[in-house]
């Protein structure tokens, strides 16, 4: 089981410099206590802009020792104070989530998320799908992951990853889903599981 922890960071007018140098002193904080980190810039769709600070871990009991140690870490208190007196973003989370399909690949930094809404008892009938998506477009080095809120404010979304090794991949590999009559056979069949909501375009940095 993987436990992802995000937290989003929306820069303040004329403080994006200043928000994301402190987003990535916070993931090397965050890093060197036992979490796998990531962060990510949202360069289009839902939260543009925006950034998002992952945190990965094995499961919860891992993230509850987390969190102990950095509530005793001189570093991240000194962050914490910085950030209070000169505020440069305002920041939503942490919000946990659990992973019920794959797992964070390394090396893929070019990220599609879609968020859907979704009833509890069609999770596992639309995770019985993703072995169909995972065969479309095959000519591309691609991964695919999938999440659910544990500790969030809208409980009833899963959250599907779609994971390339560029930029232009992404693009190829939206080309290839759209043009593809097998994933738009999948796509009528999900709609009857869940609704679409929203989605993003994230690159790690």
């Amino acid at each position: 089981m993987t436990v992802i922890s995000v937290r989003k960071f929306t820069p303040l007018i004329g403080k994006k410099k200043i928000c994301e140098e402190r987003v990535l002193k916070a993931g090397k904080i965050l890093e060197k206590n036992g979490a796998g980190v990531r962060v990510g810039r949202v360069l289009a769709g839902d939260s543009a802009n925006d950034l998002l600070l992952f945190s990965a871990f094995e499961n919860f009991v891992e993230l509850a020792l987390h969190r102990e140690k950095i509530s005793t870490d001189p570093s991240m208190k000194m962050l914490q104070e910085e950030r209070d007196a000169d505020p440069a973003s305002t920041m939503l989370g942490p919000n946990v989530y659990s992973a019920v399909h794959g797992g964070v690949p390394e090396g893929y930094p070019a990220i599609l998320y879609r968020e859907y809404q979704i009833k509890r008892e069609n999770i596992t009938k639309a995770i019985a799908l993703f072995p169909e998506i995972e065969t479309i477009n095959e000519h591309i080095d691609w991964k695919m992951m999938a999440v659910v809120p544990v500790i969030a404010s809208n409980l009833g979304r899963m959250i599907v990853g779609y994971y390339f090794r560029s930029i232009s991949d992404l693009g190829a590999g939206i080309d290839g889903a759209r043009q593809s009559e097998k994933f738009q056979e999948i796509v009528l069949r999900a709609n009857q599981l869940g609704t679409l909501a929203n989605s993003r375009f994230v690159e790690i940095i």
